[in-house]
């Protein structure tokens, strides 16, 4: 993400326990933290995408 900063606004999620990808498997992630996660991540973008210029 770090190349983006500059360029357009940026956001992530990280768990205390695993920083990065490394445990993010189907088996280790459960269905309902991704479907909130992605929830989350849709209702920012759609706010984004009706901000008037």
């Amino acid at each position: 993400m770090g190349a983006f900063r500059p360029v357009a606004p940026t956001l992530h999620i990280i768990d205390q326990t695993c920083h990065h990808a490394t445990m993010d498997t189907a088996e280790l992630v459960p269905a309902s933290g991704l479907q909130s996660a992605t929830q989350a991540f849709a209702k920012i973008i759609d706010g984004v995408n009706a901000w008037k210029p």
